[in-house]
């Protein structure tokens, strides 16, 4: 493995997410003009209540699995330990669908909300987005860094959905039917996905290798660090339709799903990088290389998250009128806040991926169960008395502190990034952000904007020396 081929698998991953953000971003404008405010929460809350429980359908094991396909003697071992994967997570995503039914009835949720709920969870099986089984399937990819195949199966099931939807709008259907055909839309993709993961790596339980008992207790540090990321994406929305109501989480939901569907670089980043640092760290036994690649990704995603963040800010009353309509301006403030719990987020999972990837695996876990219970604490004390507001502010002081806290554990474990040459290059992309930010501000129209911004920031980053033309032309070469 090479950093070209990762380079390559990130740009495949990120241009698969790319179309499925721009289908995601035409179902908003779809859902927030036929459902209403009161209607697109209610559909978003089912959403935020299930995402609640998703962490439990993949446990952690996708890191683990990867790790001993790459480490495996041969193609036994790696079947032996997909095996096991499967078979724990499919028991696994059972409980977590059935607590989540169960769970909306203990709350004491209307009835309706209560049926939107039920038919989320089944997307805890069959879903393309977050986490859920699915995941598991893709482990021989992943390891292999051959992810052109996922991403080309995740777009046919975006589009499917966002077509099965758009028909369904047009009949005037309920909420619970447009719910349901979003999430069955799924179903065609994962039965190829399983058939197609099948051929990759052929599962087996046989005697011998690596048992459940084994994997799940590697597992467990990151099935945590995970169920902390889902409390503290889902709790401050569900404290706001408690204490503000559906109207309220419209709002939020919109943006939410904006500034976190910009997660998936952060994330394809780290899916790349991650099976060369476990071998990095395998091979030299020590931390050196895998410092050197940690760094990278820093640098990457810094390219990516200062501009987002400060553009975002510049045009967030734009964005948020034209994907929900007039009606929706209130999600601009919500828009212009939220970005930054993402910007925040881009470093703190780049250091998830990079601790996941040693065996540090605890140290995902207390970054998120800091995160997690900033959350839970800001949000009691922020939502009762701000609401929307209160709701997004929680969220970006809380990815905040997580970054301070991981940077600390990090430069604890050798995980250093030469502070001063790093500082620089942060300096000259931020500089460079600020001025694009500045000169899409006063434009009339989001199209222009977001041209004008593209073609300032590159310029002003290249000109402030943020990036230089070689690395540029290198990654169009590679796209």
């Amino acid at each position: 493995m090479n950093l070209s081929k990762a380079a390559g698998n990130s740009l495949w991953i990120l241009a698969a997410s790319g179309v499925n953000k721009v289908s995601s971003i035409v179902l908003l404008v779809v859902l927030t003009r036929a459902l209403g405010a009161e209607g697109f929460g209610s559909f978003s809350y089912a959403l935020f209540f299930v995402l609640f429980f998703s962490s439990l359908t993949e446990l952690g094991l996708t890191p683990v699995l990867i790790r001993y396909v790459n480490a495996s003697g041969g193609r036994a071992d790696s079947s032996k330990a997909q095996g096991v994967g499967l078979a724990i997570g499919l028991v696994s995503t059972g409980v977590a669908i059935l607590l989540a039914c169960v769970g909306a009835t203990l709350f004491g949720l209307d009835p309706d909300i209560r049926l939107l709920i039920c038919i989320a969870s089944a997307s805890l099986l069959i879903s393309f987005r977050d986490i859920t089984f699915r995941w598991i399937l893709e482990v021989p990819f992943r390891a292999s860094l051959k992810m052109r195949t996922p991403a080309l199966i995740g777009i046919g099931s975006e589009l499917i959905g966002l077509l099965l939807v758009i028909v369904a709008v047009s009949h005037s259907s309920s909420v619970a039917v447009i719910l349901a055909l979003y999430v069955v839309s799924n179903l065609p993709g994962f039965i190829l996905l399983a058939v197609l993961s099948f051929k990759e790596i052929v599962p087996t339980l046989a005697p011998g290798g690596v048992g459940p008992v084994e994997v799940l207790r590697e597992a467990a540090p990151i099935a945590a660090s995970n169920f902390m990321i889902t409390v503290y994406l889902a709790v401050g929305a569900l404290m706001l339709f408690r204490y503000s109501g559906a109207e309220s989480l419209a709002y939020y939901a919109l943006a939410f799903r904006l500034t976190t569907s910009l997660r998936v670089i952060p994330e394809a980043i780290g899916h790349s990088l991650l099976p060369l640092m476990a071998t990095a760290h395998a091979e030299d036994g020590g931390m050196e290389r895998v410092a050197a690649l940690f760094g990278r990704a820093i640098k990457y995603v810094s390219l990516a998250a200062f501009p987002l963040a400060l553009g975002t800010m510049a045009v967030a009353p734009n964005v948020a009128t034209l994907v929900g309509g007039e009606s929706f301006s209130p999600a601009s403030l919500a828009l212009a806040v939220l970005i930054w719990a993402t910007f925040f987020a881009f470093f703190n999972t780049v250091l998830r991926f990079t601790f996941n990837a040693v065996a540090f695996q605890r140290l995902s876990f207390w970054l998120y169960l800091v995160v997690a219970l900033s959350t839970v604490l800001l949000s009691a004390l922020l939502i009762p008395r701000w609401g929307l507001a209160g709701a997004c502010a929680a969220l970006a002081l809380s990815e905040a502190l997580g970054l301070v806290v991981g940077a600390v554990m990090g430069a604890r474990v050798g995980l250093g990034v030469r502070p001063g040459v790093m500082a620089g290059e942060m300096v000259r992309v931020a500089a460079a952000s600020v001025v694009m930010a500045g000169v899409v501000w006063y434009l009339p129209n989001l199209l222009l904007q977001v041209i004008v911004g593209i073609i300032a920031y590159t310029f002003f980053v290249l000109l402030f020396g943020g990036v230089s033309r070689r690395e540029l032309f290198g990654w169009l070469r590679l796209g």
